[in-house]
């Protein structure tokens, strides 16, 4: 059984980067069936709707059943860190594991209980993805960006991770000031190079990391404080194109 699934963050009990989100899934979809975007829209939009006001403190995710065509709205808990990891910064552990299907955000629950069990015996908020070749590729359930001492954003090759849309909007603040990003394989030995280290996914939103297995970093990067400040206000932008789409 396929489940294609996304998982969107709220709000003043509205979705956040609904039609990116709503986008992803059509394209990760449409690797198995045409299912038209409109038509995919005009399904999921009232069943949002329905949700939207028990949705305080809560991620909203929406599951594609592949055989049967059916799509399903739940409430999830949100798995955002808790104060002091933002400004102490959370830890990481690398895993010899890589997706099959990278690109398509569809469940793999062996994975998500390997991650579990290894972030649960030794307190990290998620473990980095190494690949056959030892690239790491992304996160469990988040991408990683290293930032160098020059304030350059180095991330991994886009072709061998998720296309994170909370990372989508950070290439887009760097663009706008003029932050240089750079695409390159990065493996365990590399990360030493780097002065910053953060994750990015829905809950997390732009997490520092003070320590990926032995190896420490800079949590007080002034690159990382501007990307932070750059996203609060592309989600600041996004609430309100909600608030006019769910006319709420």
């Amino acid at each position: 059984m396929i489940n294609i699934y996304e998982v969107m963050a709220t709000m003043d009990n509205l979705p956040i980067f609904f039609f990116q989100h709503m986008e992803r899934l059509h394209r990760s979809i449409n690797n198995y069936i045409q299912l038209d975007y409109e038509k995919m829209l005009d399904i999921v939009k009232p069943l949002i709707l329905s949700k939207l006001p028990e949705s305080k403190g809560k991620n909203i995710k929406i599951t594609f059943n592949l055989e049967s065509s059916i799509f399903t709205i739940d409430l999830v808990q949100s798995r955002t860190p808790n104060k002091d990891s933002y400004i102490k910064g959370g830890t990481l552990g690398i895993v010899d594991l890589e997706r099959d299907t990278p690109l398509i955000k569809r469940e793999n629950l062996e994975l998500r209980s390997i991650s579990d069990k290894i972030c649960s015996e030794n307190g990290f908020y998620d473990i980095l993805l190494e690949n056959k070749i030892g690239g790491i590729t992304e996160g469990s359930r988040s991408n990683f960006l290293c930032i160098d001492k020059d304030g350059r954003v180095i991330t991994s090759p886009l072709s061998s991770s998720l296309q994170g849309i909370t990372r989508e909007m950070i290439f887009l603040v760097c663009r706008e000031e003029g932050i240089p990003v750079i695409e390159r394989v990065i493996t365990k030995n590399s990360l030493k190079e780097f002065d910053s280290l953060i994750i990015t996914g829905t809950s997390p939103g732009i997490l520092p990391i003070r320590s990926c297995e032995n190896i420490q970093f800079n949590i007080a990067n002034p690159t990382v404080s501007k990307l932070q400040k750059g996203y609060i206000n592309k989600q600041n932008i996004d609430l309100t194109i909600a608030k006019d789409y769910f006319n709420l």
